[in-house]
């Protein structure tokens, strides 16, 4: 089968972008090749629309409603349609293949044919071979052809995953997990709201563990974020430290248990809560009631026997780490903890220290908006900042995930130099996107709201060149989705019997 003709390059040319004309319909995604200057380039759609020449600036309906008909009778050819393509050029074929993306120096000339790609050219650019090289999906347009990713540039240069809720982020994410852990990868998944709960992989072994946190190992600022003190609290939250270093001096981690150490802290509390004046009282019960309260419902965070999270860490497998549950303030406290600790030990590694993590490390951070503020500060954030400026010199890798890409801080977001954009219709939310990302054209971003589940648009240094893909689906089950509320409440259930009801008549 011969190749087919994509459109012929009409208007003003620049050597990175062009329009083509077609007599019939091109998608966005859609691939060309364009021949001139002794290079062959790969081009891709980025927008495309169709207008009529017989159409063209009328707006009175009757009008249109007659040529339509006219058109029904005669054939298309009435309304004169043509379709206009604006394409973005991405590379040279031949240096793509040997791993050298290069865009051509010269502009092609209007008319100049552009031919729609073929599978072998696509699959040399999309498809390289390699052991760290990974397959993600396929092109949306070319279903044919396998999408793989760089596995070492999501450790070296980070990856963001943005999109609506509902739209794939975390089928995503389990299916890079499963297949970097089936490669001998360490994965650690931070799990926010419990979708990973029920994962089953099918190359990777999966490790779920709640997050246990030495209280011993804390700071005090780390204690009182996990016990749920408030900032503005800094009296209450300067007496639980005082507390937290009374039982420190009192502790004997031999023979005394977990339980035993908080118990220490209160009674600190509560001896000052009596042993006061005035407004001191006041603050002092405050601080106690605080803490007897954070502790009916969170002490089952605390362990004064566990070890810290790098060596809590399952080397090779996917480390699900389930912090459901505790408020943004804690969960701050516990992903920051997690993080410090990793990239403490992986540096460690690295100058050839005594360390717990002997190879590179993959953590992907969930709700990034909520734990990357743009607007305020977190020490969730300061340590992400860390790893997503230094952490690729020692083998610590950042996945940020977020539904609200413009509330994450810039600093840290344009440091994500991989991303997977799945559908986003916030114009706020695509532009701070835009301003983060290098290379990502304002057509590009607006054809993001225009995305369906599973569908991606790839970009930066993970793959070898921008692409729309449709994500493998993971086979394992995960928990998320929107409840389905009828189905539920059809469901036979033991609710109250009828004459328990009220009558409100």
């Amino acid at each position: 089968m011969s190749r087919r003709i994509l459109g012929y390059i009409v208007g003003e040319a620049l050597p990175y972008k062009f329009t083509i004309a077609s007599d019939r319909p091109v998608r966005v995604g859609d691939y060309g090749v364009v021949e001139h200057g002794g290079m062959r380039a790969l081009c891709m759609v980025e927008k495309a629309a169709s207008g009529s020449g017989v159409l063209a600036g009328s707006a009175r309906p009757m009008v249109v409603k007659r040529i339509h008909e006219l058109a029904e009778e005669r054939g298309e050819g009435v309304l004169d349609l043509y379709y206009l393509a604006s394409m973005q050029v991405l590379t040279d074929l031949d240096a793509a293949r040997e791993g050298r993306p290069r865009i051509p120096s010269e502009p092609p000339p209007p008319s100049t044919p552009v031919w729609e790609a073929e599978r072998d050219e696509l699959e040399g650019v999309y498809a390289p071979g390699g052991r760290r090289w990974i397959r993600i999906g396929r092109l949306l347009r070319n279903e044919e052809v396998e999408v793989r990713i760089d596995v070492n540039s999501i450790v070296t240069r980070h990856l963001a995953v943005l999109s609506m809720t509902g739209y794939g982020k975390s089928n995503l994410v389990a299916v890079l997990a499963d297949r970097i852990g089936g490669l001998g990868g360490t994965i650690v998944i931070f799990d926010v709201h419990g979708e990973y709960s029920g994962i089953r992989a099918k190359w990777a072994k999966v490790r779920r563990a709640p997050a246990v946190i030495n209280p011993l190992g804390l700071g005090e600022r780390e204690l009182a974020d996990l016990l749920d003190f408030p900032p503005q609290a800094s009296r209450q939250r300067i007496l639980l430290g005082e507390a937290m270093r009374n039982a420190r001096e009192r502790f004997d981690v031999e023979t005394m248990r977990s339980g035993e150490f908080l118990d220490i802290i209160e009674g600190e509390l509560g001896r000052k809560a009596v042993d006061c004046k005035g407004r001191e009282c006041e603050v002092a019960r405050g601080a106690l009631e605080r803490f007897r309260s954070a502790r009916r419902w969170y002490s089952s965070v605390f362990d004064t026997n566990a070890v810290s999270p790098a060596e809590s860490i399952v080397e090779g497998v996917v480390n699900v780490i389930d912090v459901s549950g505790l408020t943004d303030m804690q969960l701050d406290a516990a992903v920051s903890h997690y993080l410090s600790s990793i990239f403490l030990d992986r540096r460690r590694a690295y100058r050839r220290a005594r360390s717990n993590l002997k190879a590179p490390v993959v953590v992907v951070v969930e709700e990034a908006h909520v734990l990357l503020p743009a607007n305020g500060e977190s020490t969730t954030k300061q340590w992400a900042g860390r790893i997503a400026r230094e952490g690729r010199k020692f083998g610590v890798g950042l996945v940020a995930i977020s539904q609200r890409p413009r509330r994450i801080d810039q600093d840290v977001l344009s440091q994500m130099s991989s991303m997977a954009l799945m559908r986003i219709t916030q114009r706020e939310d695509q532009a701070s996107i835009r301003s983060a990302t290098e290379g990502l054209s304002e057509e590009l971003v607006e054809q993001l709201s225009g995305l369906n589940p599973g569908e991606a648009l790839l970009m930066g240094p993970w793959v070898r060149m921008p692409a729309l893909v449709k994500v493998d689906l993971h086979e394992g089950k995960l928990v998320g989705g929107d409840v389905d509320a009828m189905s539920e409440w059809q469901r036979p259930s033991s609710g109250p019997a009828e004459s328990d009801l009220l009558d409100l008549d």
